[in-house]
């Protein structure tokens, strides 16, 4: 049942009906809370994404410390089960939130985290890793320093144009 509830709620993010999705992810939140088990890796997993369905939802909504919440519950979980490569997506969306609200050094610590932890899951020649180093590069041409923002933005362009192709739709200006 769920599984179900979250699915519909998923269903209602990619439409843009966040409202409606919570109406589906907080009962799908209750059976899962029922039915937990801390002995159960594949269960908690599923306790985490459905914490970071919620905090997308609420984060859709403007509702930052809703979805700071839920991001957080979601990065316990994935910290405490190892999953490396979703822990370092929901980095990046706190370190989004935070930038959004314009405190760019937590961002910048989350995104730090989160470029730790590609590096070691995907290594240095992955578009992820580029795109975080790009989001640095914007915090640190926010907060002026335009020496490290002009390092973070070129190892960006580096891995996206031997990733993507100087053509690519993203880097149709690099020829």
């Amino acid at each position: 049942m769920a599984e179900t509830l979250q699915d519909i709620g998923k269903c209602k993010c990619e439409v843009g009906d966040f409202g409606s999705a919570l109406e589906y992810f907080e009962p799908a939140l209750m059976v899962r809370n029922i039915n937990v088990d801390s002995n159960n890796k594949s269960s908690e997993l599923l306790l985490a994404h459905l914490y970071s369905d919620m905090g997308y939802a609420y984060w859709k909504l403007e509702n930052t410390d809703g979805a700071l919440e839920y991001y957080n519950l979601a990065l316990e979980l994935q910290e405490k089960l190892n999953v490396l490569t979703e822990r370092a997506s929901t980095l990046c969306s706190i370190g989004d939130i935070y930038f959004e609200l314009m405190s760019y050094e937590k961002a910048e610590s989350k995104y730090q985290k989160s470029l730790a932890t590609r590096l070691e899951v995907q290594g240095k020649n992955h578009v992820d890793v580029a795109e975080v180093h790009h989001k640095l590069g914007v915090v640190y041409w926010k907060v002026g320093d335009t020496s490290a923002a002009m390092e973070s933005f070129a190892e960006a362009l580096r891995v996206k144009k031997m990733r993507l192709g100087a053509h690519h739709v993203s880097g149709e200006f690099l020829s």
